[in-house]
């Protein structure tokens, strides 16, 4: 009890047992999820990892296919992110950590470090509306995630991709859109200058420079995009 001051946490709903129904499927508006229908976390840094459950800890891994840990689904009794794999687990801060606090998985429990909604781009913490990171904006494998103040930059952007929407990373010859670049596809990377040479791996001799030079047929003028890597290797 306290005085009134007609705040939210004063304010109450009368709702009749007889006409309560949980809601099975459609949009959470007040979470701004999907129940019930399993998805990815997907970073929008350059390297677009997927939020994984490894032991305790939440990290940003690669896609890999049929891996039930790195997918969630909203649970509309718990009003908790659950993961697919552990699915007695929640998306949860460490307690009372409302700032730099690590990511983690633990059991349900539907405290408020485990209550978070989804809001333009961003996983808010309810209580803090704080914002889940990519630790130090560093995008690196196993990188962990934390809980840190909103400040709207890259490593606190995330896409909710629900799996069945979800087409895997492209394969040899499609074009990965995140980069621009058609996979494990042949191809020059040719100067705009006016004599419009060939980018060359020099040849080996305790030295992996690269130069222009005039085309000459070489597979060291030859370059293409790994998909494993997201890296441009030299043929």
């Amino acid at each position: 009890m306290w005085n009134r001051h007609k705040g939210a946490n004063q304010k109450w709903k009368i709702v009749y047992v007889d006409t309560v129904t949980d809601q099975t499927k459609g949009l959470d508006k007040d979470f701004g999820l999907y129940v019930n229908k399993p998805f990815y976390i997907r970073s929008r840094l350059p390297s677009r990892r997927m939020v994984e459950c490894i032991g305790n800890y939440v990290y940003q891994t690669r896609w890999k296919s049929g891996n039930t840990s790195q997918q969630w689904f909203f649970d509309p009794k718990t009003k908790t992110i659950r993961n697919k794999r552990n699915q007695n687990w929640s998306l949860e801060i460490t307690e009372n950590k409302q700032n730099g606090g690590p990511m983690r998985c633990r059991q349900t429990n539907s405290r408020w470090y485990q209550l978070f909604k989804y809001d333009n781009s961003q996983l808010l913490n309810i209580k803090y509306n704080n914002a889940m990171e990519v630790r130090d904006n560093h995008d690196l494998e196993k990188q962990q995630l934390h809980l840190n103040r909103r400040n709207n930059k890259l490593n606190q952007q995330w896409d909710i991709v629900y799996v069945p929407d979800f087409k895997g990373e492209p394969k040899k010859g499609e074009l990965n859109e995140d980069y621009g670049f058609y996979v494990e596809r042949p191809f020059h990377i040719i100067s705009q200058l006016p004599r419009r040479r060939y980018v060359q791996r020099l040849p080996d001799g305790g030295s992996q420079e690269i130069a222009i030079k005039q085309p000459n047929g070489y597979d060291s003028q030859v370059w293409y995009f790994d998909q494993k890597t997201l890296s441009i290797k030299n043929k």
